[in-house]
């Protein structure tokens, strides 16, 4: 395990238990799996396209950290400084709008 990778891992799972809060607190919406590309969907579909609660920025956030977890968590991928600090900006941005949008409803 490269020094980076649990934080792009625990940097993801932020976005991923953000985009879940969002969709119970914000929709209908309710899962008893709550599977990764489900949740993306959802959070897309409901949130950003269909009620437009969320900018279209935060479509591509939940993949691509997503992308970057599984080279976190599964060997011999690993990442860099670099990926590790702008996966860490994104998620901190992402939780950040969510926490703004389901605290003022």
């Amino acid at each position: 395990m490269a020094a980076f990778d649990p934080c792009v891992s625990h940097a993801y799972f932020a976005t991923f238990h953000a985009a879940i809060t969002a969709l119970l607190r914000l929709t209908d919406y309710r899962s008893r799996t709550w599977k990764h590309g489900e949740v993306q969907a959802e959070f897309v579909r409901r949130l950003i396209h269909r009620s437009k609660v969320f900018p279209n920025w935060m479509a591509s956030v939940l993949p691509k950290l997503a992308e970057l977890r599984v080279d976190a968590d599964y060997p011999p991928s690993h990442v860099s400084k670099g990926q590790t600090e702008k996966a860490l900006r994104r998620a901190e941005e992402f939780v950040k709008v969510v926490e703004e949008a389901v605290t003022k409803r």
